[in-house]
């Protein structure tokens, strides 16, 4: 595998572009690709607050791919039916509210599943929101919790692919 990354990094934000080379992404050792394109945009006059803009493109279910492993549908011996999409686009926004406490808001569309492990387009789609936030009420100590919800095209008659899922995480830092 062969992957690279370039990218800028200044006061405004950062801007990067990867590009992955998978030499052997299933059991037939078909080779695939990835790129993925970013920018981070700093708020001005708001400390800790950016917007983020994301786009990821790859040519079949392989390691470059924005989201391999969807669990969207599995087959009776657990192995997934769809791998990553094609492209995916996300967008976010934090918001330092004060020094110990954040949140963001995120949104990603996902077009064109491929079927697992192959460079078959399923023609399904999907998006996901996503709320997070981040409270670090003394030094070493954070409480991280996230909210996702997510709307994919199963493809089967009478089958919902909405979901909603979510954390608590505490963290101790030494």
């Amino acid at each position: 595998d062969i992957v690279g990354v370039v990218g800028i990094s200044q006061g405004w934000g950062a801007a990067w572009l990867k590009v992955g080379y998978d030499a052997t992404y299933n059991v037939f050792d078909d080779s695939g690709f990835g790129v993925t394109a970013g920018l981070h945009y700093n708020i001005p006059g708001a400390p800790g607050s950016s917007f983020r803009l994301i786009g990821y493109y790859a040519d079949s279910d392989n390691l470059f791919n924005p989201l391999t492993g969807t669990g969207l549908a599995t087959w009776s011996n657990g192995v997934d039916v769809f791998g990553g999409p094609e492209w995916s686009v996300l967008a976010s926004y934090h918001h330092q509210f004060t020094a110990q406490f954040g949140a963001s808001i995120a949104a990603q569309y996902f077009s064109d599943f491929y079927f697992a492990g192959t460079d078959v387009s399923s023609g399904l789609d999907g998006w996901a929101l996503e709320l997070a936030a981040v409270w670090q009420p003394v030094k070493d100590f954070v409480v991280r919790t996230e909210v996702i919800y997510s709307d994919f095209d199963t493809g089967i008659a009478g089958v919902d692919g909405d979901s909603v899922g979510g954390f608590v995480r505490f963290s101790r830092f030494f």
